[in-house]
């Protein structure tokens, strides 16, 4: 392996970290979920936070399939219905409910709402563009391309997980970039999911299907009260 290829795989990861900064976290968690609380009800700002994600999602995406035809490569080659094992699906679907689970007890603590049966426009407008925009976008950046590249280059698995959730957590924490402590809490947080998720694309033979069925659940049954239990948090520091 050449100096070229592992400056080149590096230079991908770190790309694709900072696009999905700037294109994703800044305008929805640091600008959108910040400031919309503020001015209208939590429901409406979700509503149009989720939008905002949705939309960065799909630019994104397109970014990602113009890499991909550079490089001659599919989604394929990032574990896209790639054969995987029983045990890496089933603690995908474990995990996401625990994390659900976990955001239930934040929002009560917060006297946010989490209604788990309720079944109204915001919680399918929600559930079809985070599913879109976590389940799938973020877990082939993430996993797919972060991690990929890195395999590639011959980086050790840990280091491989280690810098893909770190680049997850990062523009995951991006609604507390103002507040320190809540942004460093944020990033450990959100570095532990990315991890297990990461985890769940190794253990599944670097298929995408287990870390795209656990995200792609979360969402489903967690947003739009997960999103709205960080906005409500932010608020009450803020």
């Amino acid at each position: 392996m050449t100096s070229t290829s592992k400056s080149s795989a590096w230079r991908t990861v770190g790309a694709v970290t900072l696009l999905f900064c700037l294109v994703y976290g800044l305008p929805n968690f640091t600008i959108l979920a910040a400031y919309l609380p503020k001015r209208m009800d939590l429901h409406s700002a979700a509503a149009w936070t989720v939008a905002g994600f949705g939309l960065s999602a799909l630019v994104l995406l397109i970014i990602i399939m113009a890499w991909l035809r550079r490089t001659q490569r599919s989604l394929k080659d990032l574990g896209w219905a790639k054969p995987t094992s029983i045990v890496a699906v089933v603690l995908a679907v474990a995990f996401a409910f625990g994390l659900v689970g976990l955001g239930y007890v934040n929002n009560r603590r917060l006297g946010v709402a989490f209604a788990f049966a309720e079944i109204d426009g915001l919680r399918i407008w929600a559930a079809l563009l985070t599913v879109f925009a976590g389940g799938f976008v973020e877990e082939i950046a993430m996993r797919g391309v972060v991690i990929t590249e890195l395999h590639r280059i011959g980086t050790s698995t840990w280091l491989q997980i280690l810098v893909s959730a770190f680049c997850f957590g990062l523009y995951h924490s991006m609604l507390f970039v103002t507040k320190p402590v809540m942004f460093v809490q944020g990033l450990v947080f959100s570095m532990f999911m990315g991890s297990i998720l990461a985890g769940l694309y190794i253990l599944g033979k670097r298929s995408l299907t287990p870390c795209i069925l656990c995200h792609a659940l979360a969402n489903l049954f967690g947003e739009p009260y997960l999103l709205m239990g960080a906005m409500a948090a932010y608020t009450k520091i803020g």
